[in-house]
């Protein structure tokens, strides 16, 4: 499966090393947003951070990602 995670930081790969074996996972320090989301068309699953802000443009980036089967917000821990 192929895995894209926005808004990682480097600390936070640690998390996802145990499925890297079966999975494909990019880790991206951007925030996805219209521009970027493009590079999601192999994606099946997109997990951006918790508190990420909203593309202005928000039914273009849905349509952008209509193919993928999952998206998530997502957070690691930390403070």
């Amino acid at each position: 499966m192929h895995i894209k995670l926005f808004e990682i930081e480097h600390w936070e790969r640690e998390t996802f090393k145990n499925i890297e074996k079966e999975h494909q996972v990019n880790y991206i320090i951007q925030s996805l947003d219209t521009e970027n989301a493009s590079s999601c068309n192999q994606s099946e699953i997109i997990s951006n951070f918790i508190y990420s802000k909203p593309d202005h443009n928000t039914p273009a980036l849905l349509c952008a990602l209509a193919d993928d089967k999952l998206n998530a917000a997502g957070r690691t821990g930390g403070s």
